[in-house]
């Protein structure tokens, strides 16, 4: 099984490098993107589609969805980290943001179903684990595309076969593969099912 995971295109807040709110849409630019996109995704011959249902992930995807001839699913499951409310609009470098991500890591920030207090490390993988028994729940020769979120999309990667937290390294190389995927970039994993309780199932193709 092939999943092509889709970051949502560029939104205003993308460009200021600031934290955004669910409800963010994409400017002009994002909207280009994503339909120079849509015609790569056109010739993988998808069999699925899903997409986050914050409202920039949204707006990517209907626009892909014109060249696809599939029906879109939207999934919570897809969304992106969700930090605390009051965390909208700092700039990513901020030093509050650089000293919540310290304690985000170490377990000390965020909880579970809090929208105010943000996700926790802990429940954002638990939501990994919970992306990869959808996807895994395909047949085996499915072909899926989900729009979603740099965040989400590299924190899957990271944890598909370390359900465990990241060490300091590990997190290090995380956070700049986040920041390396561009607006509309592609991240191929593939899932092959196995009997082997020591074979990992999850792959990430690099092109």
């Amino acid at each position: 099984m092939d999943i092509y995971f889709v970051r949502h295109g560029e939104t205003g807040s993308n460009v200021s490098k600031r934290h955004q709110p669910s409800t963010s849409r994409l400017n002009d630019h994002g909207r280009e993107q994503a339909r120079a996109v849509a015609h790569k995704l056109a010739a993988l011959s998808a069999t699925h589609f899903y997409a986050s249902s914050q409202v920039r992930a949204v707006e990517t995807a209907e626009i892909i969805s014109h060249s696809l001839d599939l029906s879109l699913q939207l999934e919570h499951v897809f969304t992106e980290l969700n930090r605390p409310q009051h965390m909208y609009g700092w700039h990513h470098r901020d030093p509050r943001s650089l000293w919540y991500l310290m304690l985000w890591y170490l377990g000390f920030a965020g909880a579970v179903d809090d929208q105010e207090a943000g996700e926790s490390y802990h429940s954002l993988r638990k939501r990994v684990l919970k992306a990869q028994s959808l996807l895994a729940s395909h047949p085996a020769d499915a072909t899926i595309i989900v729009v979603s979120h740099s965040v989400f999309i590299n924190m899957f990667i990271a944890h598909m076969c370390q359900p465990s937290s990241l060490r300091p390294w590990q997190m290090f190389s995380f956070l700049r593969r986040v920041k390396m995927t561009k607006n509309t970039d592609i991240l191929h994993v593939r899932y092959e099912n196995s009997d082997n309780e020591r074979r990992c199932e999850w792959q990430h193709v690099v092109q």
